[in-house]
């Protein structure tokens, strides 16, 4: 059972992040015209939320998903691009479960502060799916090189170190920590539709160091779980933002003399919008549940929530455009960039489809043939 913030510090945690996201936000970010995520970070490590999911033996707060949910979900509202994600949610986490103690303080602090880290799991081969790895990790010389590719590395740019998962010679996967910049290591940088930075990573006999002393797949296989709620959650804060526009918009705009929320379509429309919200609100609550308590069943539990906050969140994506009209399709107006991100997180760790396969995976027992084999 993970430790919960009270909720007088998540009041104060909600205050702080409501004040970042009018520092680094949409719109203070496109009156700068760049992004500064050095700066976003600083930020949110002076509020102490970089600390969140860590262990309290590392300076930690050991709190679970659902306190670190309140972030990803302003992260949603705000549209920040912050490696929150990558770093606290996914990687952090991971490490400390993997590595020693020594090894994680040395991986988690870069220049005097917070290290960015970023997970590079993703291979051209495996679309979705999570194994088997293709990169081969091989020792030498008292550490390891690593050779393969890595694609779609959500926040790589920013990293100060990436995890690296590999598959070693005796068929294990294994978990690897390499400096940015590292010598064998070459990043294919870009930026998604929404504007985060992510890059394609390829290892071509990179050393690196091995921070996990068995077969790491079980493990990431829960850090991978945890990281979609967190992005369940930064979705339902884009669309808690998308649903309050559309009721400020069809409470002012006016047409044919009555204001839109006057129509009786209209408020049918927007009715079925904040069915979608709550809707959402309520699996991914019950997926943080499931995961900080550990059930048996909580796998299943987050790709629920994958797939009704996919298909929720492109709902009111789409209805968010259509309701606005035609200054909805422009990008001066915030709302087409929330639907970008929410189309951005449909499909980060897979899209509805294939939870949905995944979903049927693991509710339904395998046939006695496979069974037995």
């Amino acid at each position: 059972m993970t430790a919960h913030l009270d909720p007088e510090t998540r009041a104060l945690l909600g205050d702080g992040l409501r004040r970042i996201g009018v520092e680094h936000g949409f719109e203070s970010r496109r009156r700068q015209k760049q992004a500064d995520g050095h700066a976003l970070w600083r930020a949110l490590g002076d509020l102490g939320v970089t600390a969140l999911g860590l262990p309290t033996s590392v300076g930690g707060l050991d709190a679970g998903i659902t306190d670190q949910d309140l972030v990803m979900s302003a992260i949603g509202r705000d549209l920040l691009i912050a490696p929150f994600l990558s770093t606290s949610v996914l990687c952090a986490p991971l490490l400390t479960a993997c590595a020693t103690h020594e090894q994680t303080a040395r991986w988690l602090e870069a220049d005097g502060r917070s290290a960015m880290l970023a997970l590079a799991h993703a291979e051209p081969q495996l679309g979705y799916a999570r194994f088997p790895v293709a990169t081969q990790a091989i020792a030498a010389e008292g550490a390891f090189v690593l050779s393969g590719t890595k694609q779609a590395v959500l926040d790589a740019p920013f990293a100060d170190t990436l995890l690296v998962t590999a598959t070693l010679p005796d068929g294990m996967l294994g978990l690897f920590a390499l400096k940015a910049g590292s010598s064998g290591l070459s990043l294919d940088a870009y930026h998604t539709l929404d504007g985060q930075p992510a890059g394609h990573v390829t290892l071509d006999k990179a050393r690196a160091e091995l921070v996990s002393a068995g077969d790491v797949s079980a493990l990431l296989e829960d850090a991978l779980d945890r990281a979609v709620i967190a992005t369940c959650a930064e979705a339902l804060g884009a669309m808690e933002a998308v649903v309050a526009l559309c009721h400020s918009y069809l409470k002012t705009r006016r047409a044919f003399g009555r204001n839109l929320s006057q129509f009786q379509v209209l408020q049918h429309r927007f009715v079925d919008l904040h069915i979608a919200l709550e809707e959402t609100r309520a699996i991914v609550d019950t997926a943080e549940a499931a995961h900080d308590s550990g059930a048996p069943d909580r796998a299943a539990v987050a790709v629920a929530c994958k797939i009704t906050t996919g298909r929720n969140g492109r709902l009111i994506a789409e209805q968010g455009v259509h309701l606005h009209g035609g200054i909805g399709m422009t990008d001066d107006f915030i709302i087409s960039h929330y639907f970008k991100r929410l189309m951005m997180t449909e499909a980060r760790f897979g899209g509805v489809a294939h939870h949905l396969d995944r979903y049927v995976a693991l509710v339904e027992p395998a046939p006695a043939s496979e069974a037995a084999a």
